[in-house]
């Protein structure tokens, strides 16, 4: 496999390493989600697509957020924007009718509006043969009521791919998808506090009977399963890699800090002792393995190989990694740790959210475990 990457394709994300050098780097992000950085991002082109060439837009959104991540972007704004691109813009892109890619498309791939996903809801979790949501349909109008919970960008989003129940007798082949606006009467959004990712504002819908041009419809109906799968295959695969370049930027930053400090009385950092050498080249090791399973992910994904083994082994593998990586850094700093010296508590309790982000662990070994039949090698 060749991970050679063009000359352009190079400078770009060194460009984007350099954005989020001079812009997105505060030592104090703002506090909650930071329009002027999002803007900054919709400005270099981060959300742009390409219709004409979607996976490649897939893959060079992955780039893009890795390489501010390097530059030390705060994760929460990195995570709120993978999941405009990954959960709201890729599934729209796929799927949607030249209407929908004409409204819509253009105001999300600037950034000048936001997109969310809104799946898991407050009893069903992500169970989508538990969910409550319905839909029916009324002459060229449909009626969705309902509620969901834990929706990335929901108090700042202008819409939503929503999946509700539509034909109830068919359990998960009887969901839709649709195009919600968030300014839709009977859309009633409440920001909703979590532990980390501040910059990612999450919240719970309520559906009181809103009202929506069938047109609003993403696929055909009956054909939300296949929506979810393709914001899922997407999430699961890509939504990471800011978490990876964010994580090789603390990398750094600790080593560093670990360089510039001596016990009393000694000649040699911290840094030059054998066992904080090794912790430091374990998480190297952990982030490098991490880093080409999700770009092979990518191609797996993006060539139509293999959507559901591998976005479930690349989010289960890369959110362990990022998690623990973080884990040991902090624990590098010692005390200066526990007072969050270069936001080190703070990647921990962001890592942390990204563990039952697009389903946890086990939700992903378990799709794991029933594609091995199709995936191991035969042996007769």
């Amino acid at each position: 496999m060749d991970f050679t990457l063009a000359a352009a394709d190079r400078q770009h994300c060194e460009a984007a390493r350099r954005l989020a050098r001079e812009h997105l780097s505060a030592a104090v992000p703002p506090a909650g989600f930071d329009q002027a950085g999002w803007r900054r991002l919709g400005e270099f082109g981060l959300f742009q697509a390409d219709l004409g060439d979607p996976a490649g837009s897939f893959r060079r959104a992955a780039r893009l957020l890795e390489a501010c991540g390097t530059g030390g972007a705060d994760r929460g704004l990195l995570f709120a924007a993978g999941a405009h691109i990954f959960g709201c813009l890729w599934p729209l892109i796929q799927l949607g009718t030249p209407a929908q890619h004409t409204h819509w498309v253009p105001r999300l791939g600037t950034g000048e509006q936001i997109g969310a996903l809104a799946i898991t809801e407050p009893e069903a979790g992500s169970a989508i043969s538990a969910l409550a949501t319905t839909v029916t349909t009324e002459g060229e109008e449909v009626i969705l009521s309902g509620a969901k919970t834990l929706v990335t960008n929901a108090p700042v989003a202008h819409v939503m791919v929503l999946i509700a129940k539509e034909f109830p007798k068919r359990g998960s082949l009887g969901l839709s998808a649709f195009l919600v606006p968030t300014d839709a009467p009977g859309v009633t959004i409440r920001p909703l506090a979590t532990v980390g990712l501040d910059g990612a504002p999450a919240g719970d819908v309520e559906l009181r009977s809103v009202r929506l041009p069938a047109a609003s419809r993403l696929g055909p109906a009956g054909g939300g399963l296949g929506v979810l799968l393709s914001a899922m295959q997407a999430e699961r695969t890509a939504i990471l890699a800011g978490f990876l370049g964010a994580a090789e930027f603390d990398l750094a930053r600790c080593h560093q800090y670990l360089k510039n400090r001596r016990r009393p009385g000694e000649q040699t950092s911290l840094a030059d002792h054998q066992s904080v050498q090794h912790t430091l080249a374990e998480i190297r090791c952990r982030l490098e393995a991490a880093r080409w399973l999700l770009y092979r992910g990518l191609w797996e994904v993006t060539h139509g190989t293999d959507r559901i083994a591998w976005p479930a082994m690349v989010k289960k593998t890369v959110s362990e990694a990022v998690y623990d990586c973080a884990h040991k850094i902090q624990c590098l700093y010692a005390g200066a740790g526990w007072r969050n010296i270069d936001r080190s508590a703070t990647a921990v309790q962001d890592t942390l959210a990204i563990l039952s982000a697009s389903g946890t662990t086990d939700v992903q070994l378990n799709t794991i475990a029933t594609q091995l039949s199709k995936t191991l090698v035969p042996l007769t």
